[in-house]
Parts: C-alpha cells; structure tokens; sequence
C-alpha cells in the first residue's frame, strides 16, 4: 500500500517586507511633521504658506523655496493675546534674516508677523528679485 503525502505549497508572505514599508512610512511621516510644523514647534511649512498668502506678501513659491529654515529663537516677548512671539532664522544664500512671528494654538498658521511685534520683518522686492529685511 502506496501512502501519497502532499505537502502544501509554502506560502511567500510580504510580513518582513510589509514592516519595512510601514517603518518607513512612520519615518517619512514624522520627518514630514518635523519640517512643516505638524505639532510641537511650527516648521517652514508654516513660514511658506505665510509669505505666499497675501498677509506675508504673496510670494511666488519659487521665491519662497529660495529661503532656508535655519531654526527657532525665543524673543521672551508674549503678545496681548498669551501668545509667545518667536523669531527664526531664514537664509537665503549668504545672507541670514531673523524675521518674527506669532502662531496659532496649533503652531501650524502664522497670526502676527514682523512689524506689528516689534521686531523684524522679511518682505520681497519683486523689482529687484531681492528679499529686504525691515
């Protein structure tokens, strides 16, 4: 008597491969959320959609990519509102600007900015394709 066995295939599963893919995922998230501002200090997704919004002056997008977020510096200053005024360091090629601003609760859309705190403020001169620090 002839007793067949049969083996089931084996299964290829993605299991290793799938969490390489959901950890780089999680990874590309939180880098994402580090430089735009998605919770805890606001980031220069936040400084961009200002300047391209008619309040910072409607600047072309290519214009705003020119500017490097360099990092954040406490002024000590708080607004009327309990709103602490921060001010960060932008850097377009050699130059280096330290334009203020005030944030929602959120930290993700800017309220106040430059001259209004006191402090100063990053304009763009479309003339002359130059960024003028008042």
């Amino acid at each position: 008597m002839v007793v067949e066995v049969h083996e089931r295939p084996k299964k290829r599963t993605l299991g290793r491969l799938g969490a390489v893919i959901v950890a780089g995922l999680i990874g590309a998230a939180i880098v994402y959320f580090v430089f735009t501002g998605g919770g805890g200090k606001p980031g220069m997704g936040s400084i961009r959609a200002y300047y391209q919004s008619a309040a910072g002056g409607e600047m072309p997008e290519s214009v705003v990519k020119r500017l490097e977020f360099r990092g954040w510096h406490e002024t000590g200053v708080i607004t009327h509102d309990g709103f602490p005024v921060q001010a960060c360091d932008l850097r377009d090629g050699n130059r280096t600007y330290s334009p203020c601003f005030v944030f929602d609760v959120d930290g993700t859309e800017v309220i106040e900015a430059g001259q209004d705190l006191d402090c100063g403020t990053l304009a763009y001169d479309r003339t002359t394709d130059r960024f003028m620090y008042r």
